[in-house]
């Protein structure tokens, strides 16, 4: 698997562990430990985009700027986080897959960080 920033590629690894390992909600800029959800990153996303294919660094960049529709080819998710206000994100692509938005004043972890 391989980490991209703006379509460029920053890290890779491999794993054995299947993305479906739990049934946890997926989240970004925070964790899920011993039930009490913490560990936020300053992290900002102008829009979420989730996939069931692997797609190369060459068609991410091509479509980084671009405002999706929500049909295309194996999109499962697109949150274009473009509500204005409230704490839901909504899927685009009508398959269900709305997302809750943090943020400001959040919790700190056992570190002292936020």
């Amino acid at each position: 698997m391989d980490l991209l920033v703006n379509g460029v590629p920053v890290a890779t690894g491999t794993s054995a562990r299947s993305l479906a390992y739990d049934s946890r909600p997926l989240l970004l800029g925070a964790d899920i430990e011993y039930g009490e959800l913490n560990y936020y990153s300053p992290i900002r996303v102008s829009d979420f985009r989730l996939y069931n294919v692997a797609r190369t660094s060459t068609a991410i960049v091509a479509d980084r700027d671009k405002r999706l529709v929500g049909n295309e080819s194996g999109l499962v998710a697109y949150l274009p986080l473009d509500e204005g206000s409230g704490n839901v994100a909504v899927d685009a692509t009508g398959q269900g897959n709305s997302g809750f938005l943090g943020g400001g004043g959040l919790p700190v972890n056992q570190h002292g960080s936020p």
